[in-house]
């Protein structure tokens, strides 16, 4: 299974919305050198700063996408999204990308 693939479905397993924790099942998934990353990328998103979006939310952002007939570009759906999307409006490329980086980046090999 490519590396990508191994990461989504990591991702669904511990994240998904019926799935609060998944770990049991990732053992042996991840090849022995990707451990630290993903151990640190599963630590980072146990420790989210908000609520994940619920599917009410995305359902409810999706039909009022659906449904507006203004020139609306962008529905964000959930605290998440909303905490993302703000961060993204309200700061230059380079802060974002370093606030990116803090909360989603792979800690860096000396």
């Amino acid at each position: 299974m490519p590396l990508r693939h191994r990461f989504r479905r990591l991702s669904l397993c511990l994240f998904g919305p019926k799935t609060p924790n998944g770990a049991g099942r990732m053992q042996g998934l991840m090849p022995a050198p990707y451990d630290a990353f993903a151990q640190d990328y599963i630590d980072k998103m146990r420790n989210y700063p908000t609520a994940y979006t619920t599917e009410q939310e995305t359902a409810e952002a999706v039909f009022s996408a659906a449904t507006d007939d203004s020139d609306r570009l962008r529905y964000p759906a959930g605290e998440d999204t909303k905490l993302l999307s703000t961060l993204r409006w309200t700061t230059s490329e380079e802060e974002y990308l370093a606030k990116m980086r803090k909360m989603f980046g792979p800690k860096l090999q000396p």
